[in-house]
C-alpha cells in the first residue's frame, strides 16, 4: 500500500472530510388499491396544528412522498380520502403503505422501527378499551337501578384497572427510546416528574435534537421549578369583572391555586367539595384562587356563580393556552397547587380527604 499521497489527493481528501454527513431521508410509497383520484398531503404538528409540508397526486392507487427529518417523528397523511389523519412514525427509513378503500381506517404501515413501536404501544391501549368497554352497560344499569352501591363498586374496579393500564403505559415508554419520549408527552397528562425523568434519561444522546425530547426535558424543568419547597411562580390574569388579579396578591396562611374549567366534568363535580372545605377553613386562613382554562367569558362566570364559587377567581380566556399551563405543566385538569403564606409550594393535587387532614392539622 502507497504511504505517499500527491498534494492532489491530499486536497481532495480535505474537501470530502469538511463536507456535512449527507442525511439517507425517508420515503413513503402509498399503495391503496381502488383509491380514487385526488391530492395525499403529508402535514407535521407546529404549534398544536397540523402544518402541511408536501402534496403527493394519486396515480391509479399510488402517491410517494420523499424528504429528511431532523430526528424521529410523527408525520401525518392528510386528504379528502381520509376520514381523519393518518399517523407514520418515521425517520431515515423506507415506508410502505398499502390497504384497500374499504380499510382506510386499519391500513398496513411496514419499513419504520419507530411505527413497530407504536404499534406495541397501542396494543395496550386497546386492550384497556376492550374491558373499559364491558363496564359501560353494567354502569348504566347500575345508574338506571338507582343503585349507588353497586356503581361505587364497579368505579372502584375501573381505577385499579386504570391505574395498571397507566403503570403499563410507563413501563413501556421507559424502555422505547425516542418513542418513549412521543408517548410520555404526547399520552402522560398527569406531572409525574420521576416518570418523565427516567423516560428522558434512556433517550439516546443521538436523539436530544428531536421535538420530543425537546418538548419532554422543557416539561421535565418546569415541574422541577414548580416542585414541593419551590416557590411559586406568580402571574396575572383578570378576574370575572376584567380587573387584573395576581397570584401574589391573594393572601392566606396556605392558598389553593385550582386549576379548572366550566367545560370541564371532573372539575365541577369537585368544587362542591371546594365550598365545604372553603366554609369550613376560610375563616382559619385558608384561602382558594381559581384560574379557569376557559375560552368563553360567560360560561365561565356562569359557573362560578352556579357552583357557588366565593373565592378570587382569574383567567386570560385563552382555554389551554393559558399563560398558567406552561408555567405549572398543567396538562389535564382539575389541579391544584397548595402554598403558604411565604410563597412556599407544600402540596400538590391533594384529594378532598387529603385536604381536610392538612388544614385541620395545620390550621
Amino acid at each position: 500500500m502507497k504511504k505517499i499521497a500527491t498534494l492532489a489527493s491530499i486536497a481532495l481528501l480535505a474537501v470530502a472530510c469538511s463536507q456535512p454527513e449527507e442525511k439517507e431521508g425517508f420515503t413513503i410509497d402509498i399503495t391503496i388499491a381502488d383509491l380514487p383520484e385526488g391530492t395525499i398531503y403529508l402535514s407535521k404538528v407546529s404549534d398544536n396544528q397540523l402544518v402541511k409540508m408536501d402534496s403527493s397526486e394519486v396515480t391509479e392507487g399510488t402517491a410517494h412522498f420523499s424528504g429528511t427529518l431532523e430526528g424521529p417523528e410523527v408525520l401525518y397523511l392528510q386528504g379528502s380520502i381520509f376520514q381523519r389523519p393518518q399517523t407514520i412514525f418515521l425517520y431515515d427509513e423506507a415506508v410502505s403503505v398499502t390497504g384497500t378503500v374499504d380499510s382506510l381506517k386499519s391500513l398496513t404501515i411496514e419499513g419504520s422501527s419507530y411505527q413497530d413501536q407504536m404499534k406495541e404501544f397501542q396494543e395496550i391501549e386497546k386492550a384497556f378499551s376492550t374491558v373499559y368497554g364491558q363496564f359501560n352497560p353494567l354502569m348504566q344499569q347500575a345508574a338506571m337501578d338507582s343503585n349507588e352501591l353497586r356503581m361505587d363498586s364497579l368505579n372502584a374496579e375501573l381505577e385499579v384497572l386504570y391505574e395498571n393500564f397507566q403503570n403499563e403505559q410507563k413501563a413501556y415508554a421507559k424502555t422505547a427510546g425516542i418513542t418513549g419520549a412521543y408517548i410520555a408527552v404526547r399520552y402522560m397528562y398527569e406531572p409525574d416528574l420521576e416518570f418523565f425523568k427516567e423516560v428522558y434519561d434512556q433517550v439516546p444522546v443521538s436523539m436530544s435534537g428531536s421535538p420530543y425530547s425537546t418538548e419532554l426535558k422543557t416539561r421535565i424543568e418546569v415541574l422541577e421549578k414548580t416542585a414541593i419547597g419551590q416557590p411559586i411562580t406568580t402571574f396575572t390574569q383578570n378576574d370575572p369583572e376584567g380587573n387584573p388579579l395576581a397570584i401574589a396578591d391573594v393572601k392566606g396562611k396556605f392558598i389553593l391555586m385550582d386549576f379548572w374549567a366550566s367545560w370541564c366534568g371532573p372539575c365541577r363535580m369537585a368544587n362542591p367539595d371546594l365550598v365545604e372545605l372553603y366554609g369550613e377553613f376560610h375563616e382559619k386562613g385558608f384561602e382558594i384562587v381559581g384560574v379557569s382554562f376557559d375560552d368563553n367569558g360567560d360560561k365561565w362566570r356562569a359557573a362560578i356563580v352556579q357552583d357557588g364559587l366565593d373565592w378570587p377567581q382569574m383567567s386570560d380566556l385563552k382555554g389551554w393556552q393559558n399563560e398558567a399551563a406552561d408555567l405549572y405543566g398543567i396538562r389535564a385538569i382539575p389541579q391544584s397547587v397548595l402554598y403558604n403564606e411565604f410563597g412556599q409550594i407544600v402540596a400538590k393535587n391533594k384529594t378532598p380527604e387529603e385536604l381536610r387532614a392538612f388544614l385541620t392539622e395545620n390550621l
